[in-house]
């Protein structure tokens, strides 16, 4: 009996094995066809696009692949099927690295098409709300939350903007600000986003302090840069 069960183990962990295996094979061949998918025309760029989300039902790109379908539809101008695709990544993907960009997406189209309710009405209900659930997700592990949130804390902060959230702003900006202050790979246009927003709002001194540190940390760079080209030519 127990001779059995032991073969009956070994023959289970074998069918997860093959599992595993093919998993990963069809995750590979994915990615192989989608790097195949360059330079092509926009309408064969959808079909293809639709062809593999219905061959690939349950792959774990299904993220990235709706995201190449949208932006398809965007170079076509089907704002309206850019739009409802790009509500497909934040409703069934939230915690994905494309719900940032199909909310940068939505955003652009309505923007585009000058539908300010429909603007209004997608910032307060479905963009500040996906944001701030997905910083909380990730917030407690400080590591994470520097590598990750840094990008959706900026955009968090223009949609407090465009909310006229003023408390909200004023509580979360600085310590935006100082996530990129004080990490080696800071980027000075999200520095600048931050000040503006502040500025907008009226708080002045703060978005001035923040500008001055980008300047300061713009020379430092010319400076190391500079030295590295006097050691270069002094060899």
């Amino acid at each position: 009996m127990r001779n059995i069960n032991i073969f009956l183990v070994m023959i289970l962990l074998a069918v997860c094995g093959c599992q595993n295996c093919n998993h990963a094979n069809t995750e590979g061949e994915l990615s192989k066809r989608m790097k195949q998918l360059k330079n092509i025309s926009a309408q064969e760029h959808i079909a293809k696009y639709k062809e593999l989300i219905k061959e690939y039902p349950h792959s774990k790109q299904m993220p990235r692949m709706l995201h190449y379908l949208a932006s398809g539809y965007r170079r076509i101008e089907d704002h309206k099927k850019a739009e409802e695709t790009y509500y497909k990544i934040i409703k069934k993907y939230p915690d994905s690295k494309q719900c940032l960009t199909a909310i940068y997406g939505i955003r652009n189209i309505y923007r585009e098409t000058e539908n300010t309710i429909a603007f209004n009405n997608f910032v307060k209900q479905t963009a500040i709300p996906v944001i701030e659930k997905h910083i909380e997700l990730y917030s407690k592990d400080r590591d994470i939350a520097l590598k990750r949130n840094r990008a959706w804390d900026v955009l968090l902060l223009e949609l407090y903007g465009l909310n006229n959230d003023k408390d909200k702003i004023k509580a979360k900006a600085p310590k935006v600000a100082s996530y990129y202050l004080i990490i080696k790979e800071s980027n000075e246009i999200e520095l600048i986003r931050i000040a503006k927003v502040l500025n907008d709002i009226g708080e002045t001194e703060q978005s001035r302090k923040i500008i001055n540190k980008v300047k300061q940390a713009s020379i430092t760079i010319l400076n190391l840069i500079q030295q590295e080209i006097d050691r270069q030519n002094n060899k």
